[in-house]
């Protein structure tokens, strides 16, 4: 039988817990990667599934052929939806407020001739 000294012991047991150590650091290293890289591909498949309908809804817009009044008119409601929302405060660029005067006006006009007609929009 062999016989272990105090000294090797104590040397036996500290390579063994700095052996655990590293294999712990190794393990909790691969994880965080592993764990990173399903983040990443979440975030790529949530971004390919948003540029995948950015290209159905303009494929659509685009066989629909809307005319210039349309578009005008869908912007308009589609701002102001956004005004809706729960933003208390809305920056628009100077240049833009008489283009949504002029769209305003436009879409009074163009319900108008709707009303006027008998149709509604």
């Amino acid at each position: 039988m062999t016989r272990v000294f105090p000294k090797t012991a104590a040397i036996l047991r500290a390579e063994g817990e700095k052996e655990a150590a590293i294999k712990i650091a190794e393990g909790q290293r691969q994880a965080a990667i592993l764990k990173a890289q399903g983040e990443a591909e979440a975030i790529l498949a949530v971004e390919r599934a948003k540029a995948e309908a950015m290209t159905l809804m303009f494929n659509a817009i685009k066989a629909a052929d809307p005319t210039k009044e349309v578009v005008a008119i869908r912007s308009l409601e589609a701002l102001e939806k956004v005004a809706d929302g729960k933003a208390t405060k809305m920056v628009v660029p100077a240049e833009a407020m008489a283009i949504f005067g002029a769209l305003s006006g436009l879409k009074e006009v163009l319900e108008g001739q709707e009303d006027s007609e008998g149709r509604k929009g």
